[in-house]
């Protein structure tokens, strides 16, 4: 299975989803399943993301509080989850405010694993 067939697996399993992308650490992304949601500028919201996540990487450890292992954001249209892989590469996914973020949360680290494999 490849990153496709994993992103949209996620996606399936979970119909609120506006947005799940595999991206690198620098911000690049590998591959994205979007809804085609046109309220959302998908290359912006990376970018944005991207910072915000940056800016959680560094206060963790300037505060010596261990490694991120996940980060959720709501806003009054999105809920966005970003959990990281390795050192290299993280997942997003946004999701409508009504969706189910615990069953997201569970799917990202579900899927975890797979991704990994599949980065060789």
């Amino acid at each position: 299975m490849g990153f496709r067939e994993n992103l949209t697996a996620i996606c399936s399993q979970l119909p609120d989803t506006r947005i799940v992308t595999l991206m690198d650490h620098d911000g690049i992304p590998i591959d994205t399943v979007t809804a085609h949601d046109p309220e959302i500028d998908v290359e912006t919201y990376l970018v944005e993301i991207k910072a915000v996540f940056d800016q959680a990487m560094r206060s963790s450890t300037e505060l010596a509080t261990g490694e991120v292992s996940e980060l959720i954001i709501r806003s009054h249209k999105l809920i966005t989850l970003l959990r990281p892989l390795n050192s290299e590469y993280f997942l997003v996914l946004g999701m409508a405010p009504e969706g189910n973020a615990g069953k997201a949360r569970y799917l990202l680290r579900l899927m975890t694993p797979r991704f990994l494999h599949e980065l060789g």
